[in-house]
């Protein structure tokens, strides 16, 4: 399609923003300009969480919903980011006749922030993972005008070109850290959007498929308690801590420990298009961490922490609770929540894991 008067230099803008990610809201903000918007977004259209890059406006928004915590009622994503449409749509263009008083995401949450009409297209790029570009309209404006729509259209070919050659050069932005920390003998791995694997170094390598597999859903351990855990870690909706994930070891293997580094803040103008990064550590020392240690590594509590300690150095529930004074059965309630929070399921396959967590 032919480019609207005046795109010429938003074209040229718009592959810059693909090796410079820093450039994207000032992209998405003249996309606003185009298209009478109010705000504009680049975002992952992802049930499990969401990653985006956008205007202040859209930043917002996007921010608050995120927070709600309520992915199922965005109905935009989940049937507009679905369809294999190649080109700008708006709500009526596939949400139909449908009563939008009665959708929670317009009623509840759109509506009160004074938006509710929005037009975008989905775009898929060769990593699996589903994008979309959204613009957001004030609802007293009404709906974007079929003109807005063929002059995004016109523009929607640079801007699927620029999503993946941003995810490309986000690939090799990864590789480049990963093998650095091949340096240090920590195997790595980058984690995409979607939770695939986006880069690995040399020492991540073998671990594929003996300990970890790539499925299409996501990243997965071959260990189910340890893959429990995961699923929990990459679905949660607040990533910004490190999580430590012990996966139980072979026969003739020490235990291992994968943390996952949640990519936020700053880090995401180096890995964009990246969602964590796995480090992958052997557990080999046999001196016994310190409780602040285990506790920051799995999440416990204070207490809980005092405990997973006291029974990787050989002492029973019994001793530990004459110990601080509290009743045996308050100590295998804790016990208990260790034994979730590590991925451990006996006494002695706790002990064997803490003992070897000193790295």
């Amino acid at each position: 399609m032919t480019l609207f008067a005046g795109d010429q230099d938003l074209l040229g803008r718009i592959y810059e923003a693909a090796f410079v990610p820093d450039l994207w809201p000032s992209v998405l903000e003249e996309l606003c300009q185009v298209s009478g918007g109010i705000g504009a977004g680049l975002f992952t259209a992802d049930p499990n969480g969401m990653r985006w890059v956008a205007t202040d406006f859209m930043n917002q928004l996007l921010a608050d919903f995120a927070e709600l915590g309520q992915p199922e009622i965005d109905v935009r994503t989940l049937i507009g980011g679905r369809l294999d449409y190649p080109g700008f749509m708006r709500e009526q263009d596939f949400l139909g006749d449908i009563d939008f008083s009665e959708l929670p995401l317009y009623r509840d949450f759109l509506w009160p922030r004074g938006v509710g009409f929005c037009v975008g297209t989905p775009i898929r790029v060769p990593s699996g993972d589903h994008l979309v570009y959204s613009i957001e309209g004030r609802r007293e404006d009404g709906p974007f005008s079929q003109a807005v729509v063929a002059r995004l259209d016109a523009l929607r070919p640079h801007l699927a070109r620029a999503a993946v050659l941003s995810g490309r050069f986000a690939a090799e932005q990864a590789q480049v850290a990963t093998e650095t920390l091949s340096l240090i003998g920590l195997p790595a791995a980058v984690l995409s959007f979607g939770n695939r694997l986006m880069a690995v170094n040399a020492l991540f390598e073998p671990l594929i498929p003996r300990i970890v597999e790539d499925r299409q859903t996501r990243l997965t351990f071959r260990d189910a308690g340890a893959d429990a855990l995961l699923d929990i870690a990459l679905s949660s909706q607040n990533a910004s801590t490190v999580r430590s994930i012990a996966l139980r070891p072979g026969p003739e293997e020490a235990p291992m420990i994968a943390h996952l580094v949640p990519v936020c803040r700053e880090a995401r103008h180096l890995f964009a298009f990246a969602s964590w990064i796995m480090i992958m550590t052997r557990a080999t020392n046999a001196k016994i961490p310190s409780a602040d240690l285990i506790q920051g590594l799995f999440d416990l509590t204070p207490a809980e922490a005092r405990v997973a300690r006291g029974v990787a150095e050989g002492r029973t529930p019994q001793d530990l609770a004459t110990g601080a004074g509290l009743s045996p059965a308050t100590v295998r309630t804790q016990l208990k929540a260790v034994f979730a929070k590590t991925g451990a399921s006996r006494q002695a396959e706790l002990v064997r894991l803490l003992s070897g967590l000193s790295i």
